[in-house]
């Protein structure tokens, strides 16, 4: 069997507390891409046993708001996150790759 001879690799660490940038690459109206992106506060987290990355984000809106629009906008459930506010870069690449940038 050769899934019994491949060696796995994952990684599990939680983010150092403090600002961030969080920021998906998701599907948008007509089918294009679209890039949702969003300040908070990052706190550290890690589940026992859960070899994956894992932190809590405290967005800068109350989280019920920010949930709402991110979910009726397409977020999705894999995200990247940067430390410190990057939204000024985020919007810059967006603008350069000719994709809709929405600040949450």
């Amino acid at each position: 069997n050769i899934a019994s001879q491949i060696a796995y690799l994952s990684t599990a660490f939680t983010l150092e507390p403090g600002p961030v940038t969080m920021i998906n690459l998701t599907g948008g109206p007509g089918g294009c891409f679209q890039i949702l992106a969003t300040r908070g506060q990052a706190e550290a987290f890690l589940v026992p046993g859960q070899p994956t990355p894992h932190f809590k984000l405290r967005p800068e809106r109350p989280v019920a708001e920010f949930s709402n629009e991110y979910l009726l906008r397409g977020g999705s459930h894999h995200v990247a996150v940067a430390p410190g506010d990057q939204l000024s870069r985020v919007i810059k690449a967006a603008r350069l790759l000719g994709l809709e940038c929405t600040v949450l």
